[in-house]
């Protein structure tokens, strides 16, 4: 079936554990409901004369500023920690909700730490704070853009405090269709909203010792809610403090039974060499659910074993930034490159007074992406908050900021042929849904690109939708439609094929099958 193509095997970093080689299962919901991505490496099959090219988000332009309302300066309220989610709300507007520190006048100070702020925008883009003051325990200010959480009765009022994240979910009623969770200390709760301004804190979750933001919302895949969380300690190998990640899952928001102990998904040992120098750990999970699988852009914390910051000489300092991780289930994760920004980090390149252990690091000071990214106008937005001083090391004055960077939807890797070679990618078995009638691609094709369905029970391709009988298509676009002369892609739904591409100088991101006509 295959012999005419060289297996080329791709070094791709993964965690122990991964799931077997088998059929994709279409996801409910129909045709529409699922995106291939090149980056994939469990669907990438048998390859020829391709290479696997990381992409980055680039053209950043800075969206919030430090310092850029009145009250903040006022009240001491200072940077931006975490970006707490990023979504387009029930009116059709965007919102970012993000962490704001050190409140200076903050009643309750212990408990109040930190609060989280939101800002609207029309195209993802152009952000305004909006001047709210209903978060009046906090700072009574006219111009606040604080989100009021109300306390559980239950709560420990004098345990450190840290809210966050915030998603929306439109299956739920009106009364709690925005979510958010929040840590006192160790106790993870979670609270409801209608407006995704005013939330009312229902209970205790479950308990999770971590000190960095969590990412949650609803998987349609295995219909749960998820919180993926720093894993701090508690291994069963050395060194005892690094970072990794657990994922909790629950049938219901504000009830039991969560999965309280969290199945931990990454052992940063797992990816990276623990004897050298270099030790990365992944400083938060920044996961999101994403067509059908998982893209995580967690920050990297690449900590040095040798190099301490003078105003903490008791811990370790180094470069931090966000890598790419995929995932089919959730639960096994890869990596494609364990030191590749995600994200451009020229404009935040630094002189720095150590010599770097690694080449492939880029020295910055602490870069921390966004897991909720947007997709408007044929561009995927990420979103990520920046400062010059690394961890534990703060620099004079020292900016925090919002930004945004944009990439190709689906542009976090392609296959693309090698100079003056024509290439082929014959996937892995793939369950085309029943409702299929479209193959759409997304590419960039400067010669030629053509596909042939073949079925895996007999290896044959089928009748009308040979290689020799596609029509060849190019351009740059993000849905080329695949044809044939004498068959559409009905003649193939509803069966279990393998995909082969044939393309001469260019590129794929990713396919999909549409059930439109």
């Amino acid at each position: 079936m295959t012999g005419v193509l060289a297996s080329l095997v791709l070094a791709l970093p993964m965690v122990p554990g991964a799931p077997t080689r088998g059929t994709e299962r279409p996801l409910a919901g129909g045709a529409d409901a699922r995106r291939y991505l090149a980056v994939d490496r469990e669907l990438q099959g048998e390859l020829r004369n391709l290479q696997l090219s990381l992409g980055q988000a680039g053209n950043q332009r800075v969206i919030l500023e430090k310092f850029d309302a009145p009250w903040e300066e006022r009240h001491n309220i200072g940077g931006f920690e975490y970006i707490s989610g990023v979504f387009r709300d029930h009116e059709g507007r965007y919102r970012l909700y993000y962490n704001v520190t050190q409140p200076a006048i903050f009643t309750q100070a212990m408990l109040r730490r930190e609060a989280v702020a939101v800002a609207f925008s029309a195209d993802g883009i152009n952000w305004e704070k909006p001047k709210l003051n209903i978060a009046k325990h906090l700072v009574d200010d006219p111009d606040s853009n604080l989100i009021n959480v109300e306390p559980h009765p239950g709560m420990d009022q004098g345990k450190y405090y840290r809210a966050g994240p915030v998603f929306y979910d439109p299956r739920a009623p009106a009364e709690s269709r925005y979510k958010l969770s929040w840590r006192v200390y160790g106790d993870v709760y979670v609270a409801v909203s209608s407006d995704g301004l005013n939330f009312v804190t229902k209970g205790q979750a479950f308990r999770h010792k971590a000190d960095t933001m969590h990412s949650a919302f609803f998987d349609p895949r295995t219909n749960e809610y998820v919180m993926y969380g720093r894993k701090r300690g508690d291994w069963n190998s050395e060194p005892a403090d690094r970072r990794g990640v657990v994922r909790h899952a629950s049938r219901n928001w504000t009830d039991a039974p969560w999965s309280t102990v969290g199945q931990v998904v990454i052992d940063p040992k797992d990816v990276w060499d623990y004897s050298e120098t270099i030790q990365p750990q992944v400083y938060a999970p920044a996961i999101q659910y994403y067509h059908g699988q998982y893209i995580g852009l967690p920050p990297i914390f690449f900590t040095d074993t040798n190099r301490g910051p003078v105003n903490r000489p008791d811990r370790k300092t180094g470069t931090f930034y966000p890598i790419l991780m995929h995932s089919r289930d959730g639960v096994q994760w890869t990596f494609p490159d364990r030191w590749h920004p995600v994200i451009d980090l020229q404009p935040h390149l630094r002189v720095s007074s150590y010599e770097l252990a690694s080449s492939k690091q880029a020295e910055v000071g602490l870069i921390c992406a966004s897991g909720d990214m947007l997709e408007i106008d044929g561009r995927l937005l990420i979103y990520y908050t920046a400062r010059e001083g690394t961890h534990y090391e703060e620099q004079p004055l020292d900016r925090k900021s919002v930004h945004v960077a944009f990439m190709r939807v689906d542009g976090f890797a392609s296959l693309g042929t090698l100079p003056g070679r024509p290439g082929e990618w014959l996937t892995s078995e793939i369950a085309v849904p029943a409702d299929a009638r479209n193959l759409v691609v997304n590419a960039q094709v400067a010669g030629k690109l053509r596909a042939e369905v073949i079925d895996a029970a007999n290896g044959k391709p089928i009748a009308g939708l040979t290689l020799a009988e596609a029509k060849e298509v190019s351009g740059d676009e993000l849905a080329l439609n695949m044809q044939w002369r004498s068959a559409t892609l009905a003649a193939a739904a509803g069966r279990t094929v393998r995909l082969r591409f044939a393309v001469d100088d260019g590129k794929i991101y990713s396919f999909a099958f549409s059930g439109k006509p």
